[in-house]
């Protein structure tokens, strides 16, 4: 009975080292985006539900009350909450609305949109060591890599998120781009599974 227990704590490890929650990813970027000199500007979140679901709409103003804009509208077959705050760096407001939909909705899809700004351009081998930087963050893998003078779009895969997409035959879930902006600063966007803004 001791070596079952030794090895189901074992195997309890592993998954807790291997797997970390969604919640360090969010601290950990925080963390890097302070050492790095970015300004977090906020964390969009978007999602598109069935027109047959649910929605208590009650619940998830509750749970947002004065720290989010929440924006509905409607396209074809869905509703869609566009949820956007500065407040939204505490994973906890992120999780309970996900609760709450999970809880409430059947069927959903969620694009999630974290920015931020650094106040001046950067070249553009500045702007893709920084892109690889980030996915090191959230213990990504590259899967596709677009650039040009203007900005850099990295599509990879992180242990981090359980949703994802396919291109060519392989999962992603992160993107990140770097882009200049007209105004002399350069703008880093992190959409999970991917970015659903023009950049």
């Amino acid at each position: 009975m001791k070596k079952f227990f030794a090895l189901f704590l074992f195997f309890i490890s592993i998954y807790f080292l291997y797997f970390p929650k969604n919640t360090d990813a969010m601290s950990n970027l925080i963390r890097f985006f302070n050492e790095n000199k970015i300004e977090y500007i906020g964390t969009n979140l978007e999602y598109n539900i069935s027109l047959k679901s649910k929605i208590n709409m009650e619940d998830i103003k509750n749970i947002i009350k004065d720290k989010a804009d929440l924006k509905i509208y409607y396209k074809q077959d869905a509703v869609v909450l566009n949820i956007f705050s500065q407040h939204l760096k505490d994973v906890n407001i992120i999780d309970n609305i996900k609760d709450v939909l999970d809880k409430t909705l059947g069927n959903y899809f969620a694009y999630t949109l974290i920015q931020g700004k650094i106040n001046r351009k950067l070249s553009k081998q500045e702007k893709k060591e920084l892109a690889f930087k980030i996915l090191k963050v959230f213990y990504g893998k590259k899967i596709n890599l677009i650039e040009d003078e203007r900005y850099v779009s990295l599509i990879g895969y992180s242990r981090y998120f359980k949703d994802s997409l396919t291109i060519n035959g392989r999962n992603f879930n992160i993107n990140i781009a770097i882009r200049d902006g007209s105004d002399g600063c350069t703008y880093v966007l992190i959409g999970n599974p991917i970015i659903t803004v023009e950049y």
